[in-house]
């Protein structure tokens, strides 16, 4: 998508500035300090800054100019946001050990794991699910938890076409268990999408019982930022 702007694409192919850049940071991780915190910036600093920006379309348009920023030598805005998720925070135990023991079947662990090496971001998109559902003792419902249910009643499924986490192929699997299933697919919107002006309209009109029909709401492409 950012090879369609005439200045980023002249700024060289995005996903191999990417790699490089991950590949530098393999080899030469980046020492940082700012004020009294040092910290040391790795590869995987670098997927979860890619990881975070793609959630909201606000910092995907943002995204690119930032990563050939990084690659000139400019690396405040990721300097920034890495500081910022390495401080300490609380955490919900709760929402994390739930999401442990429902997790993904026996099959799509095993996919995931095949997909692994060949994935760009590797596992930071599910962090910090990912280090700690691995830890022994964990409890772990099984695999008829997650048998596919099937219901009669009205769902509307929202989807948008840039969302890495939930994309619509999801919902697509989904549908053949909701006869009476929705489906809106918004072009170029990303997981936080309930911020749309749109989506809050078409999801308060089916709440109030009105008739949402499945269909793709076309949008022009995003502007990015230079």
């Amino acid at each position: 998508l950012a090879a369609t702007d005439t200045v980023l694409r002249a700024r060289g192919p995005l996903l191999a500035t990417f790699d490089k850049l991950r590949a530098q940071l393999n080899k030469t991780p980046i020492k940082l300090t700012q004020g009294t915190q040092s910290l040391t910036i790795t590869s995987w600093d670098l997927q979860r800054f890619v990881a975070d920006a793609l959630g909201d379309m606000r910092t995907i348009v943002a995204l690119p100019a930032a990563l050939y920023a990084i690659e000139k030598g400019d690396i405040a805005p990721f300097g920034r946001a890495t500081i910022q998720y390495r401080q300490a925070r609380p955490i919900n135990a709760m929402n994390i050990l739930m999401n442990c023991a429902s997790g993904a079947s026996t099959a799509r662990q095993r996919a995931i794991a095949s997909e692994r090496p060949a994935s760009r971001l590797g596992t930071v998109m599910d962090f910090p699910a990912t280090a700690v559902c691995e830890l022994p003792g964990l409890p772990r419902l099984p695999d008829a938890f997650r048998a596919r249910a099937t219901s009669v009643a009205p769902v509307l499924f929202v989807s948008g076409t840039l969302d890495g986490r939930t994309p619509p192929s999801n919902v697509d699997a989904l549908l053949r268990d909701f006869p009476n299933g929705r489906h809106l697919v918004f072009e170029y919107q990303s997981h936080a999408l309930f911020g749309d002006a749109d989506v809050l309209r078409n999801l308060l009109h089916f709440l109030r019982g009105g008739n949402v029909a499945s269909t793709r709401i076309t949008r022009p492409p995003p502007i990015f930022a230079h």
